[in-house]
């Protein structure tokens, strides 16, 4: 297994992905997915016309898509430091990343979880703070070695970003059977318009 050296600049859309799919690793992209269901059907049967603004919005945040576009606007705000130069290196030491304005160096122990998803390598400490290296800025024996470096060093983690969700879906499904109870009960009336 080879050491990794590269260097690369992030663009919009590698924050929208990277962002997106670590946010569907999360328990909260399940709730946001359960209640995307249960609050867009009861809207829809009441006849709330806000049900779409509900769709879109749960859909949004289970899937990542909000998260990973509040995230580009947030990177978007200091694009000096936003489009700066990234270098990563790592070996079985650990990770070194070094941007002008700061740099970090972490041992494989630093790291709770490394995943790795068709966008990026996502390095996550386990606190809710992360970093990530789009897959776009490696070439294929680099992203083959990064694999293997965090593999033997346990941190490695595979799993579809879309369980979750999936999860809070199929949830969402089963919470519906009081709803649509309470509806065929006379209990949940559409309101005035």
């Amino acid at each position: 297994m080879n050491a990794v050296d590269v260097r690369y600049q992030l663009t919009a859309r590698d924050v929208i992905a990277a962002t997106a799919a670590a946010h569907r690793y999360t328990k909260l992209a399940a709730v946001f997915a359960a209640f995307a269901v249960v609050i867009t059907v009861t809207d829809f049967l009441i006849g709330d016309p806000v049900w779409p603004m509900t769709l879109l919005l749960g859909t949004g945040f289970a899937t990542g898509v909000v998260p990973g576009l509040i995230g580009a606007w947030a990177w978007s705000r200091r694009p000096e430091v936003g489009k700066a130069e990234i270098r990563l290196e790592a070996d079985t030491t650990g990770v070194r990343m070094a941007l002008p304005m700061s740099s970090t160096v972490s041992d494989w122990s630093t790291f709770r979880r490394i995943r790795v998803t068709r966008e990026a390598f996502i390095l996550d400490f386990g606190t809710g703070a992360g970093t990530f290296v789009p897959q776009r800025a490696l070439r294929p024996d680099q992203a083959v070695s990064l694999r293997q470096l965090a593999e033997s060093a346990g941190v490695l983690v595979s799993g579809s970003s879309w369980r979750l969700p999936a999860i809070g879906f199929a949830a969402g499904l089963v919470l519906l059977v009081p709803v649509i109870a309470l509806y065929a009960g006379g209990y949940l009336v559409p309101g005035p318009v």
